[in-house]
């Protein structure tokens, strides 16, 4: 069966996720059909044959033009499930109405070099967590052993429950004063709906650091799949920039879980200062695309 537009009501949730969960290089929490709820206003959906391969497609409409575009906090979506031949025949299959299409596959999607439209490359990095701590650890930078000896002296308390508004209220006034974060007021509504929908549904970890005076000066949320760490949001105080405190938060995070069978996908970035930081940990970069396209 060719590939065919489905509306997101007459998605099969239990075929979805079977398919989602089939291929776990293109796994993700961000695939579930209950999280892709949470991040748009409206999504529907692409699906080949029997619910092979699977597409979600988020799409809106302003100044009377229906486009496609990816929301934020879904990461790497793009075609999820069994490989597919070919990434042109999906992008055909979405009903002509939508004018202005922008996609962000996942890192097994190959896009052509002939097909139309532009392509941007994005990164995110990977970190394995099946080796030891020891091992693990002997992989950091010598900058981030540096950083973590003075977090690890600094009395700092690693805490496993955290208000997310306390910290979406911490990210907004520390970086998200910047102008390039984008975040609107309702981007923080519906990210703050996705973490309490991550935690009813025990499907996200939380860590958080205080301070040697209690005060909370970093947090972080990892939701999960099996096999698979999302690094999704963190909020941090200015005392985090002296305490070294995500650098201690990390390295809690990373001895936790080392020895498992997991990936943690920190999630990007693009910004050279953010990927350094991830990197320092021994991560990998990853290349994923993005395809901006008219008609």
């Amino acid at each position: 069966m060719p590939v065919r537009w489905i509306s997101r009501e007459t998605v099969d949730e239990k075929r979805w996720e079977a398919c989602t969960r089939s291929n776990p290089q293109t796994d993700s929490v961000c695939a579930r059909t209950w999280y892709l709820d949470c991040c748009g206003e409206r999504w529907d959906a692409l699906v080949e044959d029997d619910y092979r391969a699977v597409m979600p497609v988020f799409h809106r409409k302003k100044y009377g033009i229906n486009y496609i575009y990816p929301p934020f906090f879904t990461g790497q979506l793009g075609i999820l499930g069994q490989p597919a031949a070919d990434v042109a025949e999906w992008i055909a299959a979405i009903p002509r109405k939508y004018l202005y299409k922008e996609f962000v596959f996942n890192a097994a999607n190959l896009i052509p070099d002939n097909i139309s439209g532009k392509t941007l490359l994005h990164r995110t990095c990977l970190l394995p967590l099946n080796p030891d701590y020891v091992t693990l650890r002997s992989g950091y930078s010598q900058n981030h052993l540096r950083n973590l000896k003075k977090a690890e002296s600094t009395g700092l308390q690693i805490i496993r429950k955290t208000d997310p508004e306390e910290v979406i209220r911490m990210f907004r006034n520390h970086r998200g004063q910047a102008k390039n974060v984008g975040y609107r007021e309702h981007d923080y509504q519906r990210l703050l709906q996705l973490l309490h929908t991550l935690q009813q549904r025990n499907a996200m970890e939380t860590w958080g650091v205080k301070g040697p005076n209690g005060e909370l000066c970093a947090a972080a949320f990892f939701p999960f799949v099996p096999q698979r760490y999302t690094f999704l949001f963190s909020g941090r105080s200015t005392a985090s920039e002296e305490n070294r405190a995500m650098f201690i938060l990390m390295d809690n995070f990373i001895r936790a879980h080392a020895g498992s069978e997991a990936i943690l996908d920190f999630n990007g970035s693009n910004n050279p200062a953010v990927a350094r930081f991830y990197l320092g940990f021994g991560a990998e970069l990853q290349e994923f695309r993005q395809l901006d396209r008219w008609f």
